[in-house]
């Protein structure tokens, strides 16, 4: 994903749970790139991800960054407060800096959302697809970049989308911080 040209020095993952062996596999990826920092901390105790995100001594909150949360916050139930998750993270974050969200939805596909939230209804994390709306208020009233709030294969394709591009069954936005 390409953002609006401008320095961006330092950029925070921060996965959805304590996941050991996907933080070890994320710091193994990221080794070549400093200021890039994957915490293993659970997304649903974000004052923690922060101070764990903050002693890596990678991260500068006084300077503008990148916050991707990318495919995780459809693995956490409403009854857990999404938007309230995101806030602290979203308050850290200097301005100037951009906020990148993907989500699944049920918007275009419900039969096949409803078939991939039966699947996950057996795993650890169940799957929590929202609409268009629901997931543009987990933005926190952040000015969105253009495109905008799309399907993913919408967000700045290197090649003409797919035809349908809801077919992706995700919506992804940037955000910036002003």
């Amino acid at each position: 994903m390409l953002l609006p040209s401008g320095e961006l020095t330092t950029c925070a993952y921060y996965p959805a749970t304590s996941d050991p062996v996907a933080v070890s596999h994320a710091n193994a990826l990221l080794a070549k790139s400093p200021g890039v920092v994957v915490v293993e901390a659970d997304l649903r105790r974000p004052e923690e991800v922060l101070e764990l995100a903050g002693a890596t001594d990678q991260l500068d909150f006084s300077q503008p960054m990148a916050v991707l949360i990318v495919a995780i916050m459809h693995f956490i139930a409403d009854d857990e407060d999404p938007a309230q998750i995101l806030g602290p993270l979203i308050a850290a974050m200097a301005p100037g800096s951009y906020f990148v969200l993907s989500h699944a939805t049920h918007d275009a596909q419900p039969e096949e959302a409803d078939r991939a939230t039966a699947i996950y209804r057996r795993a650890s994390s169940p799957l929590v697809t929202r609409t268009r709306e629901e997931i543009a208020s987990l933005f926190a009233g952040l000015p969105l970049v253009d495109p905008g709030l799309v399907y993913t294969v919408q967000w700045r394709p290197d090649e003409p989308p797919p035809d349908p591009p809801e077919a992706a069954g995700l919506y992804a936005g940037v955000a910036f911080k002003p």
